[in-house]
């Protein structure tokens, strides 16, 4: 059987586990899916394609091999010894599971000179039904409120990343969520056609009450601050300076004023220690947007059109 080092990336989410020992192995079924989890997330790696697999077969051969749970120190150890290769396009970064004898395991691999034998430990246990939690999480998905561990979420989706194996600046990631609050995750490797499925279980009880936003996080949401907050450093930054990136015009800097409305030149202004930029509204000149104080709003470029009106009596 032909392995991908992807396929074999799914240890990082293994956990050595007292209870459940075989939580610690890699299941490898027969057909080359790659399943690694730790009670709480499980990610599967989709086998290496059968286009790929003959091509590797060529130098490695491809045996049978029925379903095993290799233990996490054998994969590391296989994973630590497969060649980065880029002089033939990856076709090198593969192993294959040439025989298994009891408790033992053989992995071969070659570094384009010579073939090197790998042994290692397999668990007869039985491995936890992964396959009943993906197909209840992705036949029973809609947008949910969850509550994650971070410290478990990172290495699952470094793990992902380490799967799909993208270099490039597009990197999709699939996020969806199930009923039961499960958090489901896709990618693909671009060069191999893997498909990477990530499965993590959410906080139950207590542990799972939603944090509601606080103030400071409404004001946020509803895109400014306003001049109640006793709070907020009177001095803290009130600079705006943004890129629209739809029509590439400029925000320039709002400077500061104590005064409601003061004359610079010919060009009235409101009170800019109140102002906020109004990112959804153009001014009519077309080059700037709307600043406003609540009471007044004007064109926010110092050379801009001069606009300037009173919207609250």
């Amino acid at each position: 059987m032909i392995v991908s080092k992807q396929n074999l990336q799914v240890v990082e989410v293994t956990k050595a586990d007292k209870q459940i020992p075989v939580l610690d192995c890699v299941n490898i079924l027969d057909d080359g899916t790659t399943v690694g989890g730790n009670g709480k997330c499980f990610i599967a790696v989709s086998p290496v394609p059968d286009v790929i697999k003959e091509k590797v077969a060529k130098v490695y051969g491809n045996s049978k091999s029925s379903c095993v749970n290799v233990s996490s120190g054998t994969i590391n150890e296989v994973l630590k010894n497969i060649p980065a290769d880029r002089q033939y396009n990856g076709m090198l970064e593969h192993a294959e599971i040439e025989s298994t004898n009891g408790n033992n395991i053989k992995f071969v691999l070659y570094d384009g000179a010579r073939k090197r034998n790998i042994d290692g430990k397999v668990n007869p246990a039985s491995y936890p039904p992964f396959e009943n939690l993906f197909k209840r999480a992705l036949t029973n998905k809609q947008n949910i409120q969850i509550v994650l561990n971070a410290k478990r979420l990172l290495p699952m989706l470094e793990t992902i990343v380490k799967c799909s194996n993208d270099s490039g600046d597009f990197s999709p990631m699939y996020i969806e969520f199930t009923s039961e609050g499960e958090m489901i995750v896709r990618m693909q490797n671009p060069k191999t056609q893997q498909r990477v499925v990530g499965l993590m279980l959410p906080y139950k009880g207590i542990e799972g009450k939603w944090m509601e936003n606080n103030n400071w996080e409404e004001r946020l949401q509803n895109g400014y601050f306003n001049s109640g907050d006793q709070h907020l450093d009177s001095n803290s930054d009130r600079v705006f300076n943004s890129i629209d990136k739809s029509n590439k015009s400029r925000v320039p800097v709002v400077e500061n004023s104590k005064e409601r409305c003061i004359i610079q030149g010919k060009q009235k202004t409101g009170n800019r220690q109140l102002a906020r930029i109004m990112h959804d509204k153009e001014c009519k000149c077309g080059l700037y947007h709307i600043a406003t104080d609540g009471i007044f709003e004007w064109c926010s470029g110092k050379k801009g059109c001069g606009h300037f009106e009173r919207i609250k009596k």
